[in-house]
C-alpha cells in the first residue's frame, strides 16, 4: 500500500473583528492542509462484481473490494482516470481535481486567499471559524478516494437495481447503480451507470432493491414486462444486503427540499428542521425520523395536500415494515421496527 500526500484546498467561513472594530464581519477564505490519497494493486483489492454497462454488451466494469469497502470506478471522457493525470489536475487545476475528491462540492469551495494572506499585518480582536469541520470534511473526501491498480476509484456503496417504468409505462426498466447518494456525475468525471439523480427519485419511490432482491420486488411491484439494462456477475466475496433504508434515506431527502417550495412541511414534519441530508456520512438515523413523522399523516387531512408524496412514502413504508437485517445494532433494529409501532 501507497500514500499520496495531497496540498488540499477548502472553503473555511471566518467570523471575526478589526482592532477597534465594532462590528462581526463574516467572510469566506481557503484553508490549505495536506490529505492522504490510499494506493493499492489490483491483487489488495478483488472484483466484488463485474457489470456491464448494457444488455449483451462485452464492455463491463469491475467494482473491487478493499478495507471493508466498495469502490467504483470513476471515468473522464469514458475513459479511466489515471495516476499521473489525477496528480497532474491537483498541481495544474485544483477545481477539476476537487471535484474528483468532493463530487457534492459541499468542501471545496474556492475563495482564493487564507487566513494568513488575508489578515497578513492587521490585529484582531476575535477571530473564529469552522476550519477544523471543514478540514476533518477534506480528510473524510479523500478517504472516499482510492488509487486501485493506477486508476483512480471512488467509495460509493452496493450495486443497486433500480427500477423505472419506460416511457409507455407497460415495461419496468431495471439499471444498476451504486447506494451512495454522495457520489453524483461531475462535468468530465463520472460512472459508467446510472447517475445520482435517477437514483435518488427512483429509490425515493421504494423502487431501489439488493441484488437479492430483484426478483422478489419485481413480483411486489406486480412488473408484467421487465427489461435489464445491466448484467452483474457477483463474485461473493461481499454480502449484499437489503435496499429499504436507502429508499427510506431517498425520501427524507426529496422531502427536505420540498420543503423549500412547501413551508408548511416543517410545521408538519418538525424532524426537517434539524435534518441536513449528507451522504458522505455515515446515516444517524435522523432521516428515519423524518420519515417516520411524514408517513404518520397518511389519513389526515394533511395527507391530501401531498398525494404524490404520501403514496411514495406508503410504498417504503411496505418495504421497511417487511425489512430485517441481522447485522443492524440495536438502535438500528429498534428505529426500523419502531415504524410499524409508531407510524
Amino acid at each position: 500500500m501507497k500514500q499520496h500526500l495531497i496540498p488540499s484546498r477548502f472553503g473555511v467561513r471566518a467570523e471575526f473583528k478589526l482592532y477597534r472594530g465594532r462590528k462581526t464581519l463574516t467572510e469566506h477564505l481557503n484553508g490549505i492542509e495536506p490529505v492522504v490519497i490510499v494506493e493499492v494493486s489490483w491483487t489488495e483489492a478483488p472484483v466484488a462484481y463485474s457489470i456491464s454497462v448494457g444488455p449483451g454488451v462485452r464492455d463491463r466494469y469491475a467494482v473491487r473490494s478493499h478495507g471493508g469497502g466498495l469502490w467504483w470506478p470513476l471515468l473522464e471522457d469514458m475513459e479511466p482516470i489515471t495516476t499521473d493525470r489525477f496528480l497532474g489536475l491537483v498541481a495544474d487545476d485544483w477545481q477539476k481535481a476537487a471535484l474528483i475528491l468532493d463530487p457534492m462540492q459541499n468542501t471545496y469551495t474556492y475563495f482564493g486567499l487564507t487566513a494568513e494572506e488575508r489578515f497578513e499585518g492587521q490585529p484582531l480582536q476575535a477571530y473564529r471559524s469552522d476550519y477544523e469541520k471543514k478540514l476533518g470534511s477534506a480528510n473524510l473526501d479523500a478517504s472516499l478516494v482510492m488509487i486501485i491498480g493506477g486508476r483512480i476509484h471512488v467509495s460509493a456503496g452496493e450495486p443497486v437495481w433500480y427500477a423505472m417504468p419506460d416511457r409507455k409505462g407497460d415495461t419496468m426498466d431495471v439499471r444498476i447503480g451504486c447506494t451512495s447518494l454522495d457520489q453524483r456525475n461531475r462535468e468530465r468525471f463520472h460512472f459508467p451507470f446510472l447517475d445520482r439523480t435517477a437514483r435518488a427519485m427512483t429509490a425515493s419511490r421504494g423502487r431501489a432493491f439488493g441484488l437479492d432482491e430483484i426478483v422478489h420486488g419485481l413480483g411486489w411491484l406486480s412488473a408484467d414486462q421487465v427489461r435489464y439494462r445491466n448484467e452483474v456477475i457477483d463474485t461473493r466475496i461481499h454480502r449484499n444486503g437489503p435496499a429499504a433504508d436507502l429508499c427510506v434515506m431517498a425520501f427524507a431527502e426529496r422531502l427536505f427540499y420540498r420543503a423549500f417550495e412547501s413551508p408548511d412541511l416543517l410545521a408538519l414534519v418538525p424532524a426537517l428542521v434539524d435534518y441536513l441530508p449528507d451522504g458522505r456520512l455515515p446515516p444517524p438515523l435522523s432521516h428515519q425520523e423524518v420519515f417516520r413523522q411524514f408517513v404518520s399523516l397518511r389519513g389526515t387531512p394533511f395527507a391530501a395536500s401531498y398525494p404524490v408524496l404520501m403514496d411514495d412514502a406508503v410504498t417504503v413504508f411496505d418495504r421497511v415494515c417487511h425489512f430485517k437485517r441481522a447485522d443492524l445494532t440495536d438502535d438500528q433494529d429498534d428505529a426500523v421496527t419502531s415504524f410499524a409501532v409508531s407510524a
